[in-house]
């Protein structure tokens, strides 16, 4: 499965220059993530980056639903370092995670039923 864009090797920015330098200096490589969709984004959305777990802990989903919608939407867009890292975050978080995030292509048809098996109950889901 390949990327819908071509990660940037080269990138033309200073910024940028320096942002892959310390990040092959840790990884020992440029990341999917930086290559592909940080480097064709505007330097002032790296701050939106450090937002996101702010923004998690205010999200009103089960927190397995949102592993489990993390995943597909990984998958749709064929990020293979997002689907690894979803999936590494959902076996840490539990080990059941696992079967779940398996079945995900299959869900319609899936023997697990519900894919979301610790959702709200309906005094806790807003709305019900």
């Amino acid at each position: 499965m390949a990327t819908y864009l071509p990660p940037i090797e080269q990138p033309r920015g200073v910024m940028l220059k320096v942002v892959y330098f310390f990040v092959r200096r840790q990884f020992g490589k440029v990341i999917t993530p930086i290559a592909v969709f940080s480097a064709r984004m505007p330097l002032g959305f790296g701050a939106f980056y450090g937002k996101v777990p702010k923004l998690d802990k205010k999200l009103q989903l089960a927190s397995q639903t949102a592993l489990v919608i993390r995943e597909q939407v990984a998958s749709i867009n064929m990020c293979l370092f997002c689907m690894d890292s979803s999936r590494w975050y959902a076996l840490k978080a539990s080990a059941d995670n696992g079967p779940r995030f398996d079945a995900l292509a299959e869900y319609q048809t899936s023997p697990l039923g519900d894919l979301n098996t610790n959702s709200r109950t309906d005094a806790q889901s807003p709305g019900m």
